[in-house]
Parts: structure tokens; sequence; C-alpha cells
């Protein structure tokens, strides 16, 4: 098995519970660098959504390059300070290393499709609905796999979970708006 079908494997089994997941990633603490090498790949892969998003509003680029990869890392990694900050609250601190990397690369996963998507829509293959609601079902879809591993990876009840989740999705999104309203004035 190739270390990518390893990895996908794993995702698959941390999604349904299985405990047998955390053999098929790395999580001692050179895992993390991998965890976090997965999140900086989103970077460009958000970067192509952007510029499709741009391009289809036919307005001109009204952003600096590098200071919309600084918004999209806000985003991005604003997932391990909550997740970190979390895993403090509930006293689990133990399990934010395999938590930030089966959801890293879950997500960074997720992000490849729609970036393909969207890369479609820029050679003019796909109209840009159809990336928009690949999109849309991405950041549900990653809710509801926050909600999963909250679930599978920290062992907490339902209800616990389904906060934990809107709270990765809440916080990202609160510290993207706050960033893009520091530039806005």
């Amino acid at each position: 098995m190739t270390g990518a079908q390893n990895i996908l494997r794993g995702m698959i089994l941390a999604l349904r519970g299985d405990g047998d997941w955390r053999r098929h990633f790395n999580l001692r603490r050179d895992g993390l660098q991998w965890g976090l090498a997965a999140m900086i790949a989103m970077i460009p892969l958000y970067g192509i959504m952007i510029h499709a998003a741009q391009v289809n509003s036919g307005a001109a680029a009204q952003i600096n390059p590098a200071l919309g990869a600084i918004f999209i890392a806000i985003y991005i990694f604003s997932f391990a300070l909550f997740a970190y900050g979390a895993a403090f609250f509930i006293n689990q601190t133990d399990d934010f290393r395999p938590w930030l990397i089966v959801r890293s690369f879950i997500a960074a996963s997720l992000a490849v499709i729609i970036a393909l998507v969207f890369g479609l829509f820029l050679l003019g293959i796909v109209p840009f609905i159809i990336g928009y609601w690949a999109a849309l079902l991405m950041f549900i879809g990653l809710l509801l796999i926050d909600i999963r591993l909250a679930q599978t990876v920290l062992g907490q009840p339902w209800m616990a979970s389904v906060f934990i989740g809107i709270g990765v999705h809440i916080t990202a999104l609160l510290l993207l708006l706050g960033a893009l309203a520091s530039v806005a004035y």
C-alpha cells in the first residue's frame, strides 16, 4: 500500500470511528510537521478558488496576492488555534496532535477536489455555478467532518462535538472577517 493509499484509508477509518485509523498516520512529533505541511499546501488551492471567483465577477483583482495568501492562511490555520484551545479546555491536550494531523489531511484532500473543479472553470470546461455549489458542499461537509472527528478523535459526546465543530468554523470565519475588515478601511 502506498503512502497516499495508507493516509486515505486512515482518513476513512477515522471518520468511521474505527480506532485502527491511528496506525495509518505518523502521530509522533514529526508527524505534526506533515499536518502543518498539508495546511500550507491548502493556501494555493484556496487561491485557485479565489482567483476563479474574481474571474467570474469580471472585476479586476482588488487585493495584493501576498495579502490574499495571508488571509487564506489566517482562515486555514484558525483550526489549529481553535483545536488547541478546545483540547486545553476539555483537558485532552494529548489528542490535539492526532486531531490536527487527521483533520489537516482531510481538509487538504477536499481542497484539492474543489480546486480541480474551479480549475475546470478557469479552463472554460464547467460553469462557475458548479464550482460554487461544490465549494458550498465542501464547507458544509467540512463542518460535518469536524463534528465527526470531535466524536472519534476526541471521544466527545454528540452535543459537545456539534459545539466543537461549529466553534471551529465560527472561529475561522470571524478571524477571516476581522482580517478583511482590517484592510477595508
